[in-house]
Parts: C-alpha cells; structure tokens; sequence
C-alpha cells in the first residue's frame, strides 16, 4: 500500500453552519419587544383619546380626622411660637470658667 493524502473538502455538517439556539433566542426577543410595543401604543393611544383631566369633575374628598389634624397642628404652632421665648429667656447651666480647665485637658 502506498501513503497518500486526502485532497477532498471535508464534509459539511448543516447544524454547525446554523446556530439555531441563537435564532430561538432573537425570534423569543423580537416577540417580546413587539409585545411591549403593542401595550405602549395602546396606553398612549388611551391618554390621546382620554377626556383632558381639567374638563373632568373632580368631588372633594375630605378626611373623617381632618379637625382632629388641624387641632394638633394648631397647638404644634402655639408650642412652637412659645419655645423661642423661653430660650432667649433661659439661663445658660455651664459657664466658661467652669468648662476651660477641661478643655484645655482634653
């Protein structure tokens, strides 16, 4: 027997030329997006085609504890009106003579 080398092509396998994964992957994709797309233009088309908000009734809609609210925001403001007046009218409880020995220690 005499050597020889093999000069033809190899042979072709199409699954290997083809990556269909891949293409099961953009198609699932494409579908996704087109499916968002489609709620998007729906919702838009609801808001163009929707009665303007200011042309529409609006009904008041009060809280059952609405005066209870604006009671205790009242005293918060009375309490608060008052707390300026007693710090300027307080008398401090340290004093600098006392706090220097200490701070040039520390």
């Amino acid at each position: 027997m005499k050597a020889s080398i093999d000069m033809s092509a190899p042979k072709s396998y199409p699954h290997v030329h083809t990556n269909a994964k891949r293409m099961q992957m953009e198609s699932e994709r494409n579908f996704a997006i087109e499916r968002e797309n489609k709620i998007l233009l729906g919702k838009m088309y609801n808001i163009m085609n929707a009665e303007p908000n200011f042309k529409t009734e609006r009904t008041q809609v009060s809280s059952l504890n609405m005066s209870v609210r604006k009671q205790e925001y009242d005293k918060i403001a009375r309490e608060n009106q008052v707390s300026p007046k007693d710090t300027m009218i307080a008398t401090p409880h340290l004093s600098c003579a006392e706090c220097s020995p200490a701070w040039e220690l520390g």
